[in-house]
């Protein structure tokens, strides 16, 4: 079985396991990245907080671990601030503390917090825990965000199958202020790593967005976030559309517990590109996990309504090079390293990426549905779950009216596909057994020239 290679523009940690992102944020240019790390071992284990930062969102340097496991458990999943006014205190006179609101997983899932005024060095704070467990299993992932009615700061915490909502003007004190999805959520199932913020609509609006990372009980695929749109009182989640049908922010199978930098004007997600029930089985050599690329998130009109768009962020930089503008025909040779290609559809179409080997991945249109194949992409014989066809392919309606543009991101072991201005998205990971060098093009399709991404590994 081949190793995975690390790729070209999606984060890898330097060594060991890697699961959810957390605690994103931006400060004087510099995003911050932490993540579920396991620094000893290749598989899931004692959780600590894993530290990386870019200017770019594509190359990244690694600082040193943030948070360790300790006498009151694991650190699980959780958030970041930047406390630009310092009502938390904890910074000296024109100090810009960085606050994490984390979970601590020992006898029991409770909410705790640390500061930094160095964005690299953290403190937990010795009153911990500041959101005690209220006597529910689960109860986990908080989520940080500005509280626009109240002032101060408000959480999302994950809890069971709902979410719960506290708000604090310290970042120490916290009171419940709501509870959302044991009615009205139209997909039932425990909650991970919520999201909440706003986001301008195309009339000019603002409509409140909630993510939900899923475990859908009786379900082989059982991980997958959905989101809703509707309003944000100060206290709670209202739905727009209580009834409206399940929508998913990815159609593919590697993209989960996905979440949004604090402190930047754009809203910018990433997520875990793996899925548990394969996730600590895939080829790896000295780490395991990556991340997707950062994905900037708007709102789209559609027939049915209001939906979320994604576009993935590709910064230009001078060792990004273009190796073809013109038009590519069938059987048109790929380069080697992460390729970016465009296409433009009038109908169905295929594409298929190939090898000397036979290994095929295919993606394109089919009637009204987008669709991507992984069956026959490569390497699956490490993984029984990853051979099972509800792992195979993914498919999402169409919409937006054609013609369509297709973005292809192939970057070693994962695709990204972006389509109907961002609505679609699916993330696969494959694993050729070696890497594809021929592009196959079938059907009502104009591809266009391949981007090469040049760019070093993290460091």
């Amino acid at each position: 079985m081949n190793k995975t290679k690390r790729p070209v523009l999606h984060f890898t940690p330097p060594q060991g396991w890697l699961n959810d992102p957390n605690g994103l944020f931006h400060l004087n240019g510099v995003y911050h990245l932490f993540y579920q790390y396991h620094p000893h071992s290749l598989k899931w284990g004692p959780m600590h907080w894993g530290h990386a930062t870019s200017r770019d969102l594509v190359h990244w340097t690694h600082q040193p671990v943030a948070l360790d496991p300790d006498e009151q458990g694991m650190i699980f999943s959780g958030s970041a601030a930047v406390d630009l006014e310092n009502a938390s205190g904890f910074g000296d006179t024109g100090q810009t503390p960085v606050l994490l609101l984390f979970t601590h997983h020992g006898e029991q899932q409770q909410q705790g917090i640390a500061w930094s005024v160095d964005g690299i060095h953290f403190t937990k704070h010795i009153g911990n825990p500041v959101i005690p467990n209220p006597g529910i299993t689960d109860f986990r992932d908080p989520k940080l965000f500005r509280n626009p009615v109240k002032g101060g700061w408000s959480c999302v915490v994950a809890s069971g199958d709902h979410v719960r909502f506290y708000h604090s003007t310290n970042f120490v004190d916290w009171t419940e202020t709501g509870r959302f999805g044991q009615a009205g959520n139209p997909c039932p199932g425990i909650w991970e790593c919520p999201d909440l913020f706003p986001l301008t609509t195309p009339d000019g609006s603002v409509a409140w967005v909630l993510l939900g990372s899923m475990i859908l009980s009786g379900e082989v695929n059982s991980h997958r976030t959905q989101y809703l749109t509707g309003t944000f009182d100060g206290d709670t989640f209202l739905p727009t559309e209580p009834s409206a049908p399940v929508r998913w922010l990815d159609a593919g199978f590697d993209h989960y517990a996905g979440v949004t930098f604090d402190n930047h004007p754009d809203r910018i997600l990433m997520a875990w590109a793996s899925a548990w029930p394969y996730a600590g089985d895939v080829p790896a050599s000295s780490w395991r996990g990556m991340m997707t690329l950062a994905r900037r998130l708007r709102l789209h009109a559609t027939d049915a309504g209001l939906m979320l768009a994604s576009e993935p962020v590709l910064p230009a930089h001078p060792d990004l090079g273009t190796l073809d503008t013109s038009r590519l025909k069938d059987g048109a040779a790929l380069p080697a390293g992460a390729i970016h290609l465009q296409a433009d559809c009038t109908g169905p179409f295929t594409l298929t990426m190939e090898n000397s080997l036979g290994d095929r991945l295919v993606f394109g249109l089919s009637g009204t549905d987008w669709f991507a194949d992984r069956s026959g992409a490569g390497d699956s014989s490490f993984s029984e779950a990853f051979r099972q066809p509800c792992f195979s392919q993914a498919t999402a309606p169409r919409a937006m009216p054609l013609p369509g543009r297709l973005d292809v991101l192939l970057d070693g072991t994962l695709l990204e596909l972006f389509a109907d201005n961002g609505v679609f998205s699916c993330t696969m990971a494959v694993f050729p057994h070696a890497p594809y060098d021929r592009l196959r093009i079938e059907g009502m399709v104009v591809c266009h020239g391949m981007t090469l991404q040049a760019c070093p590994p993290p460091a």
